[in-house]
């Protein structure tokens, strides 16, 4: 992770061997495949056939062994119809999808290094690329990736690095690789407030934190009762406890994430225009009641609070995890119930 020329590209050009480092040492044990930039590889007046053999060769594959998986190349692509056309035609999704089914499955790497390469091409495709990018891990290839989508992140690494200005901020895990990001995003987005961003704790994310603090995350069924267990399709109500350092106005959050740590469900009181006013070394306690609809599992709770100011937001304090809950439910697919309602009838 990184924002634009902190030097991600760089470090993976330096482990796919395309680029050479100017001090240090690398270290690799294994096969490398790497897509770096899209095309890269393919030549524009050869078809996308052509360019599959090409590229293959140019990687020090056998023809053998590329003509023994074409025809899965090409069904993956999805560009059939279309492959024996000059590759200068495809559009940039078309190229992305030749591309990438190329380094997928034209041989088994030991490493696979990819370049923000997902953000092109489809939905559905990038779907598909995950899928076999899960296939990739679970048969034990290391997959080293660069991306701006911090969700992907959190669902498929299970370690994470931040990059800033060439150097190396922090390694550590998705989770708190994402907290430091944020704060890097923060820093850039408010060179102008006060005060310091800072990760205190491992759960206790503060922003500018001058102005107001969340103090606690509590559950309760709907008879009052503290509980960090929930049924489906059951009420619940989340009661976040704030105190305000100075004289304030505040908006909070709450979410709810897997066990991957993705966001599954949330909301902010600002968009909602609930904006409460705060003095100096008040306590508020603020409660939110809400259904349950989660699929059994466990989760975290994620509760948050801002200042706002002349209508902008600007986050103060987000605490992390403070609460986890188990739900129980009769099995569905997904993270929610849709609650259906089945109707027959014969005709």
């Amino acid at each position: 992770m990184g924002r634009n020329g902190s030097g991600k590209s760089t470090l993976l050009k330096i482990l796919a061997g395309t680029l050479s480092k100017t001090s240090g040492t690398v270290e690799i044990y294994g096969k490398v495949t790497a897509i770096l930039e899209l095309g890269t590889g393919f030549d524009p007046e050869y078809t996308g056939r052509e360019n599959i053999y090409f590229n293959g060769v140019s990687r020090g594959i056998l023809k053998t062994q590329i003509e023994s998986k074409i025809d899965e190349i090409i069904d993956f692509s999805e560009l059939r119809d279309v492959i024996d056309q000059p590759f200068k035609t495809y559009s940039s999704g078309m190229q992305a999808r030749l591309t990438f089914s190329a380094a997928l499955l034209s041989t088994t790497p030991d490493i696979f290094i990819i370049d923000e390469a997902l953000s092109a091409g489809d939905s559905l495709f990038q779907k598909k690329c995950f899928m076999e990018i899960e296939r990739l891990i679970r048969n034990g290839v290391t997959v080293f990736f660069v991306t701006h989508d911090m969700s992907a992140i959190l669902q498929y690494c299970n370690g994470a690095m931040l990059l800033s200005k060439g150097e190396l901020v922090k390694l550590g895990t998705p989770k708190e690789i994402e907290n430091a990001y944020n704060e890097i995003l923060y820093k850039a987005e408010n060179k102008n407030i006060s005060g310091n961003v800072l990760s205190n704790k491992k759960n206790d994310l503060i922003y500018d934190g001058s102005k107001a603090k969340v103090l606690d995350i509590e559950l309760y069924d709907d008879e009052g009762v503290a509980t960090k267990k929930m049924l489906t399709n059951d009420y619940y109500t989340i009661k976040v406890k704030i105190y305000s350092f100075q004289k304030v106005n505040v908006v909070f959050g709450i979410s709810f994430e897997n066990i991957k740590n993705i966001t599954i469900c949330g909301f902010n009181s600002f968009y909602k225009n609930k904006i409460f006013p705060m003095k100096e070394g008040e306590h508020l306690e603020v409660s939110v009641r809400f259904k349950c609809l989660f699929n059994q599992g466990s989760y975290g709770v994620v509760g948050g609070v801002s200042s706002c100011v002349d209508g902008k937001v600007f986050a103060e304090h987000i605490l992390n995890d403070s609460l986890y809950v188990d739900v129980e439910s009769t099995p569905f697919l997904g993270f929610f119930d849709m609650e259906p309602k089945i109707f027959i009838e014969k005709r």
